[in-house]
């Protein structure tokens, strides 16, 4: 089964590409110096900007909203309106990374972002995902899901 690839108009990605921008820059007081982010901004603006495209690109595959953003404090109600989180990269054989601390009982969709084409992979339950065999390295909290363990029926 192949995966299914959204493309975004111009006209989207360039409003995700500003609000994304807006968030950072109204993000980054909570921000700083947490999750291990890199002082750099054009480093963080660029994660946040692929992972806004990425969800859009699986809200729109699946029929749903996109939760609007809380510019103020973390958001841990998942990324669109079903409650379910979107996790982008621009790699092709990335992996789907889950924070011990993530939901247990919420889909985590990985896809791989070649702007405007977003590769909508598939997805895990976050129970399913938090695997010793998935660790990132033995000492490591976030787990690294291969591409295969992920569930390929995208509704």
């Amino acid at each position: 089964m192949s995966c299914p690839i959204v493309r975004l108009s111009a006209e989207r990605v360039g409003r995700v590409t500003v609000l994304s921008w807006r968030k950072y820059k109204l993000s980054m007081p909570w921000a700083r110096g947490r999750y291990g982010y890199p002082t750099g901004a054009p480093f963080n603006v660029a994660v946040d900007v692929l992972g806004d495209l990425g969800e859009y690109a699986v809200a729109e595959h699946l029929g749903v909203e996109v939760k609007p953003p809380l510019w103020t404090e973390p958001r841990y109600d998942g990324d669109l309106a079903n409650g379910d989180e979107v996790r982008t990269t621009p790699y092709p054989r990335g992996h789907l990374l889950i924070n011990p601390s993530d939901a247990d009982d919420c889909r985590f969709w990985l896809v791989i972002a070649d702007p405007p084409d977003f590769m909508i992979v598939g997805w895990i339950y976050g129970r399913d995902g938090k695997r010793d065999s998935y660790r990132r390295t033995p000492r490591s909290g976030a787990y690294m899901v291969p591409q295969s363990a992920l569930c390929k029926e995208i509704y």
